[in-house]
């Protein structure tokens, strides 16, 4: 039996740490790590803030939304098998409407990440994974995750620890 290989992502505003793995939170093995965009140049990387503050239209939300799930599955694609996907993502309350979201700057921050959560997720259905959500107030850092600095060199932050941490989970789920 080929063993099982699940893609962890820790998203931020435009681009996350994806970090490929096997094995499990007691003996992990990283295939990949990576800083990967999930939208280029030509889309404001805070749509929220692009509206609230340059008067971007508000169907720009909608396209960098679209843009981060077209990116966040083709990342998916060129990891070529994965059988699941872990992702770092807070349970956030955001308004429905867009001018209460507009009105607090605290929101404009939530709703971006949610918006890039949101599409890594919903790249990860559209390719038939499973796909496994950890609060970033729930993680534990396994100590094998944390000593796979000394196997695997720098760059080995808390973005790394954090996206192994839940592909590791996503394995471990059933």
């Amino acid at each position: 039996m080929t063993d099982r290989i699940a893609v962890g992502f820790r998203c931020h505003s435009g681009w996350a740490v994806v970090v490929s793995v096997t094995g499990s939170a007691r003996a992990p093995l990283v295939l990949e790590r990576h800083r990967v965009e999930l939208v280029d140049d030509a889309l404001p990387r805070q749509p929220y803030h692009a509206i609230a503050t340059l008067g971007a239209p508000a169907g720009v939300v909608d396209e960098v939304a679209s843009a981060a799930s077209t990116a966040a599955a083709a990342i998916l694609r060129s990891f070529g098998r994965v059988d699941a996907l872990g992702i770092v993502a807070a349970q956030r309350r955001i308004p429905a409407g867009l001018d209460r979201i507009l009105a607090s700057h605290a929101l404009l921050h939530a709703a971006e990440g949610d918006l890039y959560e949101r599409a890594v997720i919903e790249a990860g259905n559209d390719a038939g994974l499973r796909v496994h959500v950890v609060d970033p107030r729930s993680i534990t850092v396994p100590a094998a995750v944390d000593a796979l600095r000394k196997s695997v060199g720098p760059p080995w932050q808390q973005d790394h620890k954090w996206a192994t941490t839940a592909a590791l989970a996503a394995l471990a789920a059933r």
